[in-house]
């Protein structure tokens, strides 16, 4: 998880935001994300012949993180003024002005780890630790549901959309090409998918690259609608580089 691979600045910030905010309040967008996706395919579900326990499959954990990393990557990208408002929703205790942007940015740019990893997409390298190989995990079919609300997990999670957020701020050509190319790929395997017995829908495509970004946009508004406002941008925030080279374009 996160916090086994680094202890710099944005894990320690992350660490902060986990400490401070329990799960009986209202849920921080990842949280959001993550468990309305998994409830969305059905899960938990319930196992056992005397003592059932409610289980998640790891493997489908692992593809909502890979989902909510993509997300980041989206906004990041495509919409950069609701990806820095997300992203000051996330660290929203945080104060801008007397802890700047720069002491979190060499740790929420990474490039390298992308880079080392050219056969996944920029989202899949984003999720290091994939749960479905954890020590813990690997020796049974399922993982416990109330595994997710531990600290390590949920510190991952805001790690995870907070450098996929970023990514997307610094690269948005490469991400915007990353997409595209996924879904060029995607759309010349559907005749093989259709042949395999996958049963979709008889005018599927996958979304174009703005309809890609307005997906994303679109689950965050509902957010916002279901859950709460995310929090105003911060001026020091949105005059910090290269947040404010972004949002500059974007108008």
């Amino acid at each position: 998880m996160a916090d086994d691979v680094s202890t710099g600045a944005l894990v320690c910030a992350c660490v902060d935001v986990v400490r401070e905010r329990g799960m009986a309040e209202q849920p921080d967008f990842p949280v959001y994300f993550l468990y309305g996706l998994l409830r969305s395919a059905n899960w938990p579900r319930r196992v056992g012949m005397i003592a059932k326990k409610e289980v998640v499959d790891p493997r489908v954990v692992d593809t909502a993180r890979v989902g909510l990393a993509e997300l980041g990557v989206g906004l990041g990208a495509g919409s950069p003024a609701l990806a820095a408002r997300l992203l000051a929703d996330i660290f929203r205790d945080r104060d801008w002005n007397t802890q700047p942007l720069s002491e979190l940015l060499p740790e929420m740019d990474p490039s390298a780890l992308v880079a080392s990893q050219p056969a996944k997409l920029p989202w899949q390298a984003l999720v290091q630790t994939p749960m479905a190989q954890e020590p813990d995990v690997t020796k049974e079919e399922y993982m416990p549901w109330d595994l997710l609300a531990d600290r390590s997990f949920r510190l991952d999670l805001y790690y995870t959309l907070a450098r996929g957020l970023m990514w997307g701020i610094l690269h948005p050509n490469e991400a915007n090409a990353a997409y595209e190319g996924h879904a060029r790929g995607l759309r010349q395997r559907l005749p093989m998918i259709r042949h395999a017995g996958l049963v979709l829908d008889p005018g599927f495509s996958p979304p174009t690259l703005p309809e890609w970004i307005d997906g994303h946009e679109t689950i965050v508004l509902a957010y916002e609608k279901e859950r709460r406002r995310l929090v105003a941008l911060p001026a020091a925030l949105a005059q910090a580089e290269p947040i404010a080279a972004r949002l500059k374009a974007a108008f």
